[in-house]
């Protein structure tokens, strides 16, 4: 083909053209600082394998804590609505009917009040943390959360 070479063209046929190939072999002179990178890497790798070894133990645990919780909570809300409400409804029915017939005095019926809401009140809190205990599963499980 044609080139253009100093303002002139000149024609390159097969004789002048270059029938040359050059093949490169790399040889690493330096193999230590290959070896050690690899090494580095396989201790990152096992790093990073104990870390989720670590980490999948405590999700475990906080996971059989939750539930534990759970069942703890649930167990003392069914008290609550099966004994201490009924307990509570009964006392407070027994001390009107008796302050209105005057078997008890206003300072008596006062305390039989107080005790019927402190039973009411432990009763939001167990029902309180049952909720909280359920959420904390929900939380563990990945189960998306709503403002």
């Amino acid at each position: 083909g044609f080139q253009n070479v100093n303002g002139n063209e000149v024609f390159y046929g097969r004789n002048k053209r270059f029938q040359s190939v050059q093949i490169g072999l790399a040889i690493p002179v330096f193999f230590g600082a290959y070896s050690a990178k690899a090494k580095a890497a396989s201790i990152g790798t096992s790093i990073a394998k104990n870390d989720l070894n670590v980490q999948q133990r405590n999700f475990t645990s906080q996971y059989q804590q939750a539930i534990q919780n759970y069942l703890k909570s649930k167990d003392r809300y069914t008290y609550f609505v099966n004994s201490a409400l009924v307990n509570a409804a009964l006392i407070l029915k027994n001390s009107r009917l008796a302050y209105q017939n005057g078997e008890i005095g206003y300072s008596e019926h006062l305390l039989n009040l107080k005790q019927v809401n402190a039973i009411k009140e432990s009763h939001i809190f167990a029902l309180l943390e049952l909720y909280q205990s359920i959420n904390r599963i929900e939380f563990l499980n990945g189960y998306p959360t709503t403002l």
